[in-house]
């Protein structure tokens, strides 16, 4: 027969037990904890400018906004390579809090004034309709002199 105090250790024990149960599931499942991940790429863009295309080193300039084409959609946070077509490369540029290119980027941008140069954007943190996404989906763009 069991005494009272080797009953209240018992029940002590199994609580820790459930207690921890229930951290670990709430650790390790997908939930409102959990960062979540886009499945599709998103519709970023810099300036006006869809991704993939040509810009001129001028407009690029101009309108450093990275943005998403999308409704109810704001860039968070972002990375930005840079190389050009004689093989050097610059970056990875990490911006957070921003959706704006560094001046950074901006700097190395204009020190290039004949080379094609070739941006890529990469860990792309987006906030939709207050849900805060991160995608592993890279944005390219070619960005030249004139």
């Amino acid at each position: 027969m069991q005494t009272n105090k080797s009953l209240v250790r018992l029940l002590n024990k199994n609580l820790l037990a459930l207690s921890l149960s229930l951290v670990a599931v709430i650790c390790f499942s997908a939930n409102s904890f959990s960062q979540q991940v886009l499945k599709s790429k998103p519709v970023v863009q810099i300036g006006n400018v869809d991704s993939t295309m040509r810009i001129t080193r001028d407009k690029l300039l101009a309108n450093t906004h990275v943005k998403c084409a999308l409704p109810y959609c704001e860039v968070t946070s972002f990375s930005v390579s840079i190389s050009r077509s004689n093989g050097q490369r610059r970056g990875p540029y990490k911006i957070k809090d921003s959706d704006y290119l560094s001046e950074a980027v901006i700097k190395v941008l204009k020190e290039n004034t004949t080379a094609e140069t070739n941006i890529l954007i990469t860990d792309i943190s987006v906030v939709v309709n207050g849900i805060e996404h991160k995608t592993s989906d890279q944005v390219s763009f070619i960005c030249v002199p004139k």
